[in-house]
């Protein structure tokens, strides 16, 4: 929740910088350029993050400091407000994805995925976007679990007009697991069939992925009766060498409000080196996607951003936090990555709960509260 902040103190042969960054190297080359100094003479000290969630791999701040820094004499310290952060900030950028798929005997046989959106990597790291293809894009699109014969993906870059877009925790797989997981769950209703057992019979080659979803699937009680308008919703993911399935309840009433009752992750992440920290960081992550899921929208009129504050940029608050179980499946394989498969899991989970419980298939994030409500059973 800390603001955006930096301070400097600037002087004619030399610059120091104190900040919490995720790129201490671009503060560092950037906060040279602002100052018009050699790169050696300046010195840039990290402090623990107040949340990075990548929008600290940006050095903007930074950069603005060392210019005020330029007339003050002495150490300046400055801070943005809350306001100033929302308002003028790096966003994650908005896709859309267009997807086909064939069934024969209820299982998927042809596979076609477009992604449209824009290209984080074309701007912070050139040389990684070759030949029109953003690999962090189409990641969690190319690679996704299940066995399908025929199978195609397209991505094509179509940048917002003066939006500056940039990483989000969960970075490429936050699209493509979403549009992927609820197109899954469409196809599991077309063919008839229950969402786990769809998912099961497409895992033939995938066993870390099979025990994950059957782990989970067994530890929410999937299969359970629920009451009215209460509805169990699943994820399966790959997610930075780790394999994860995720399963919430969640409840919907009249008006279209939805309230979290239950969350369940089983997760292989290969060698558990700390196990608390796995299912903390999956808890946090969780909450950090069900939030954005529930709340996380940025609208732009007249060219300003309309939001400013926790008034209408909303956090999930304790009190709507649901249970929340990560069940850690034991393995000796490599350690795969864990920091951001939570934030990835929870809005497809939640989406695809929200389908169970009153048969609206929503397409887009955040959740519309009012396409919930005209369905009443």
């Amino acid at each position: 929740m800390e603001p955006v902040n930096a301070t400097v103190h600037l002087k004619h042969d030399s610059c120091e910088i104190w900040t919490g960054t995720q790129v201490l190297a671009r503060v560092q080359l950037e906060a040279a350029k602002a100052a018009g100094l050699p790169v050696e003479k300046v010195i840039a000290n990290n402090h623990l993050l107040g949340g990075g969630f990548g929008r600290k791999l940006e050095p903007d701040m930074v950069v603005a400091a060392v210019r005020i820094a330029k007339h003050v004499d002495g150490p300046v310290k400055v801070v943005w407000t809350r306001e100033e952060d929302i308002q003028h900030d790096i966003y994650r950028p908005v896709y859309r994805d267009t997807i086909a798929a064939t069934l024969s005997d209820a299982k998927i046989v042809g596979w076609k995925y477009r992604i449209s959106g824009s290209s984080v990597l074309a701007r912070w790291l050139p040389p990684a976007f070759q030949k029109g293809i953003d690999i962090d894009a189409v990641d969690s699109a190319v690679d996704i679990p299940y066995d399908i014969p025929n199978f195609h993906v397209e991505y094509v870059r179509a940048e917002p007009r003066a939006v500056p877009t940039g990483f989000w925790r969960g970075v490429g797989p936050n699209n493509n697991v979403f549009a992927v997981e609820c197109f899954i769950d469409e196809l599991a209703r077309k063919a008839g069939r229950d969402p786990i057992d769809f998912r099961r019979s497409m895992l033939g080659s995938q066993p870390r992925f099979l025990a994950a979803l059957n782990l989970a699937a067994e530890k929410s009680n999937w299969g359970q009766s629920l009451p009215a308008r209460v509805g169990r919703g699943v994820c399966l993911q790959p997610s930075f060498g780790s394999f994860i399935a995720t399963v919430v309840e969640a409840e919907v009433d009249e008006q279209g409000d939805v309230k979290l009752r239950r969350v369940t992750s089983a997760v292989d992440t290969g060698i558990a080196v700390n196990p608390d920290t796995i299912v903390a960081q999956l808890e946090g992550g969780l909450i950090f996607g069900l939030t954005a899921a529930l709340y996380g929208e940025i609208t732009i009129a007249k060219g300003r951003v309309q939001q400013s504050n926790f008034n209408d940029y909303r956090m999930l608050r304790i009190d709507q936090a649901p249970k929340i179980e990560v069940h850690v499946i034991g393995s000796g394989e490599a350690p795969g990555g864990i920091g951001e498969t939570g934030a990835t899991a929870g809005p497809p989970a939640l989406r695809n709960a929200i389908f169970a419980a009153t048969g609206v298939a929503l397409r887009r994030l955040p959740i519309d509260r009012s396409l919930i409500a005209e369905k009443k059973s």
